[in-house]
């Protein structure tokens, strides 16, 4: 598995009735969703069966063209999950590989025991 391809996509933004956003929604990606300071879900995140993981993804800093500014979405935790995740030098070409093994036997559970539907396997974890 070493030296694959990970895919990472944020789970979408668009709150509980929205439908799984593209790539996220796709077989061989990553699922990732947000979570505040206090491992909360993040009130507008998309749940359902593409979640995967969760990280901290509310009030997070970010440059914008002159500065930079407070923000939140599924796209911060995406982000730092690919970041994190790169660390382990675990990826495969397919989501069922090493790297979402680690995640499934190292997250930290959240809400519903076991994978659910808004925090996937629970909080992203080395």
């Amino acid at each position: 598995d070493a030296g694959g391809t990970c895919i990472f996509a944020a789970t979408g933004n668009g709150g509980k009735s929205a439908k799984p956003p593209f790539p996220a929604n796709s077989d061989d990606v990553i699922g990732v969703t947000a979570l505040d300071a206090k491992a909360k879900a993040y009130k507008y995140a998309t749940p359902g069966a593409h979640v995967d993981v969760a990280a901290l993804g509310v009030k997070r800093v970010t440059a914008v063209p002159g500065g930079y500014r407070i923000a939140s979405g599924t796209s911060f935790a995406s982000a730092y999950v690919a970041g994190q995740a790169s660390r382990l030098n675990a990826c495969s070409t397919r989501k069922s590989g090493s790297l979402l093994s680690h995640i499934q036997k190292n997250a930290s559970d959240l809400g519903a025991p076991g994978r659910d539907n808004i925090y996937g396997y629970g909080r992203f974890k080395l």
